[in-house]
């Protein structure tokens, strides 16, 4: 799967056995995970990182799920974008619902100012491009500080370089 030694979930042992067990079965160890475990500290530090993010004041837990999957997605990484859609739908999402996604923003499943947040965030990462200051005013007029509006940066960049770093390893 990689060109670097990493462990398979099948053969796990200790600490990366534990982290890949945090994971419904119904998804499985994400691919991205998987790789992680070349370095089992660095695992753990990441999936401390994930787990730190759920407890986010306003950035929610089905936001970064879809932040992740439509990023995953931009950049052609199926495995992953299809858990992240998997653990949407665990959440509480239906299929349909995920899959409008896809779709124009006006038809996505999460209330309009986290959608608008979560476009912000994909689009502005996925193609590097400057934002434009009346899309930031957008945002603080929907209640956005601008602590959340880089907050959700930062969290689009981290999932860009997980992404990254498949692209460079993947076989």
């Amino acid at each position: 799967m990689f060109k670097i030694k990493t462990v398979a979930p099948e053969v796990a042992t200790g600490q990366v056995a534990e982290i890949y067990g945090q994971f419904p079965p119904a998804v499985g160890v994400p691919h991205a995970i998987q790789m992680m475990s070349a370095s089992p500290e660095f695992l753990a530090r990441k999936v401390s990182d994930l787990k730190n993010w759920k407890d986010h004041k306003s950035i929610t837990v089905p936001m970064q799920k879809a932040m992740r999957m439509l990023i995953s997605g931009d950049a052609d990484m199926p495995s992953c974008r299809d858990a992240n859609a998997k653990m949407l739908e665990l959440g509480g999402l239906a299929a349909d619902q995920v899959s409008a996604f896809a779709g124009p923003l006006e038809g996505w499943p999460l209330a309009a100012r986290e959608n608008a947040l979560v476009h912000f965030v994909v689009e502005h990462v996925t193609k590097r491009q400057a934002a434009d200051p009346a899309t930031i005013t957008g945002l603080r007029e929907m209640g956005w500080d601008d602590a959340d509006i880089f907050e959700g940066l930062a969290f689009g960049g981290m999932v860009l370089g997980v992404v990254a770093m498949v692209a460079v390893l993947k076989k």
